[in-house]
């Protein structure tokens, strides 16, 4: 009637014993070999993020290096000379030399005019001694530094004390044109002919428009206008500008002027002054030109003499 109660004591035999040992070897090697896996794959995404960042540090870094090569590029455009003149290879080659001083103590082969800042409108007339049509403006050709008689070229914007004088008490008292005088030497020992072209490097607000120059060469000066619209006759400024000078229209938009000079001697020297200024009766001096900038370039040339 009553079943006898069986014994739970089994009895754990050795090979019981090899079987669990193997099983859990098994499961001890599954959860190492995971383990593993997820160490691995925790040091790929480490190694991508770290990879990651490098970049990004190179790249902020070149972008960084890019901004301040341009703002430099910028600084300089903005602050180097409003004028630049200089010599081509084949002329330097051939012995073509520049000086700001007609000793020519120190010869050059880039010379640069200083920048004129914050410059005004003004007219002809005011650039002339007696700020008359009919006054001279010779002067400005003429010019030696008050400080030291030996420096009779180099940059003299608008400072003679003639010309503060005669704007004293109006709102143009300063700086208000580029004056640049210089000098070209035939430093070689054959005759040659050289080309002297005059560029318009770039003007901001359309400035170009209501400019005038001068250049002076061997105490000969000649008034560049821009072309009328849809011509090749240079600007009417004969109510402002006498007709008395030599008065000639741009070459196009990017040439202002050349000239030419042949049989060039050795010690040869020929005397520039380039003169600029905003011509306040030019129709484009209006308010928009307000705060603009032009830059100019004259390069001196020589033939090739094969291709001669």
């Amino acid at each position: 009637m009553f079943k006898k109660k069986k014994n739970e004591n089994v009895d754990f035999t050795p090979s019981d014993l090899s079987k669990l040992t193997k099983k859990g070897a098994r499961e001890t090697g599954k959860e190492s070999s995971y383990g593993e896996f997820r160490q691995a794959r925790d040091a790929e995404v480490l190694d991508k993020t770290r990879r990651r960042k490098r970049l990004l540090f190179w790249l902020s870094l070149l972008l960084i290096a890019f901004l301040l090569c341009l703002w430099l590029l910028m600084f300089w455009w903005t602050r180097a000379g409003d004028l630049v003149i200089d010599v081509d290879r084949l002329a330097d080659q051939k012995g073509i030399i520049l000086s700001e001083t007609s000793d020519f103590k120190h010869p050059e082969t880039v010379l640069s005019g200083k920048g004129v800042d914050n410059v005004t409108n003004i007219t002809y007339a005011w650039l002339t001694d007696n700020m008359t049509l009919n006054g001279d403006i010779s002067y400005l050709d003429k010019y030696v530094s008050s400080k030291d008689k030996s420096i009779d070229g180099g940059s003299h914007n608008g400072d003679s004390n003639n010309n503060k004088k005669k704007i004293a008490g109006t709102n143009n008292a300063g700086e208000n044109y580029l004056a640049y005088t210089f000098y070209c030497k035939n430093a070689g020992n054959q005759s040659l002919t050289y080309d002297a072209t005059l560029i318009n490097k770039g003007a901001a607000k359309s400035m170009d428009e209501a400019v005038r120059v001068i250049v002076f060469k061997n105490g000969e000066p000649t008034v560049y206008a821009h072309k009328k619209h849809k011509s090749n006759e240079p600007e009417d400024d004969s109510k402002f500008i006498p007709k008395s000078l030599n008065f000639k229209a741009w070459i196009n938009d990017k040439e202002i002027m050349t000239t030419k000079s042949e049989n060039f001697k050795p010690n040869q020297v020929d005397k520039y002054t380039v003169l600029m200024w905003v011509e306040g009766n030019d129709p484009e001096c209006i308010n928009e030109i307000l705060g603009g900038h032009m830059k100019m370039s004259m390069t001196f040339s020589v033939e090739d003499d094969k291709e001669t």
